[in-house]
């Protein structure tokens, strides 16, 4: 079993939205999980060429719109596109860091 690690990632906003990219290469969108919540976002992934096993779950800051949010996945990151329910500046993404297990189906 890999260990599991947290991305290296960016953050950026707009009126409406907060963006992070996740700066995973050849990632598969097929062995991602990903979890849009009003108050948090839960990620993970393994990437098979280096087995890399990328792991975020976090309680934000404040809340969006889940179903209003999507993913996207380039050859050199995936873009977490978080729909914000109101429209003002963040001052940082999240507020903790939960430790949730994740079981990964194969």
């Amino acid at each position: 079993m890999s260990v599991k690690e947290t991305p290296k990632f960016d953050w950026y906003q707009t009126e409406t939205h907060v963006v992070i990219e996740l700066r995973i290469k050849n990632a598969d969108s097929s062995a991602i999980e990903c979890k849009f919540l009003e108050q948090g976002l839960s990620f993970s992934t393994i990437v098979p060429q280096t087995s890399a096993n990328y792991v975020l779950d976090y309680r934000l800051s404040h809340p969006i719109c889940p179903d209003e949010s999507v993913m996207k996945v380039t050859p050199s990151k995936v873009e977490l596109k978080l729909k914000k329910k109101e429209g003002f500046r963040w001052s940082k993404v999240k507020t903790v860091t939960f430790s949730v297990p994740y079981c990964h189906k194969r």
